[in-house]
């Protein structure tokens, strides 16, 4: 449960972040852990400290952890049906390796989101955020965002195949040779 909520706060806050101006030249995030922490180091030690604090929370490291894990499964999948005479032992010994390659990136992917926001949002911005995640209220938002998440994908689901008929059917009128 803890992990599914971390996976749907993660959702939101990459969400929010996409969705916000970057207050920084757009530089290329860096992708290996000596060119992050040099990038790190550059930021206001306030807004690194906050930022450290927010992604080492338990909730943050689930949802990475979430994130991780659904691409595990989809490799795996993908590795089982192209390869239908594995053994256990092979799967097993597959999975270890996703591990171990997975530890090796969560610190790096962590640097990187870190790195993100605070490309983004301000120094005041990173703390109140925080504070804020690390609050009651906070605790509690997090705690609410799967039934949010839920009814979501419920209305969705009656809604969705409309628009996609009603879309389909404007294309059809305006485009009569555009294949659907």
């Amino acid at each position: 449960m803890i992990v599914r909520q971390a996976a749907i706060s993660a959702f939101v806050f990459a969400f929010v972040l996409a969705a916000l101006p970057a207050a920084r030249a757009a530089e290329p995030v860096p992708t290996d852990h000596a060119a992050l922490e040099k990038r790190l180091a550059t930021y206001d030690p306030a807004a690194l400290a906050a930022a450290r604090h927010y992604y080492a929370s338990p909730v943050r490291q689930a949802a990475l952890l979430k994130l991780f894990d659904n691409v595990q499964k989809r490799l795996l999948g993908d590795i089982a049906k192209q390869n239908p005479s594995f053994n256990k032992d092979q799967i097993a010994k597959t999975l270890a390796i996703a591990n171990d390659a997975m530890k090796d990136r969560i610190v790096v992917l962590m640097d990187m989101s870190m790195v993100v926001a605070l490309d983004t949002l301000t120094t005041s911005e990173i703390i109140a955020l925080d504070k804020f995640y690390s609050s009651p209220e906070g605790l509690s938002i997090v705690a609410k965002l799967p039934q949010i998440g839920e009814q979501m994908q419920t209305s969705l689901k009656s809604v969705v195949p409309v628009y996609l008929s009603d879309v389909k059917a404007q294309l059809k009128a305006s485009y009569p040779e555009l294949l659907l």
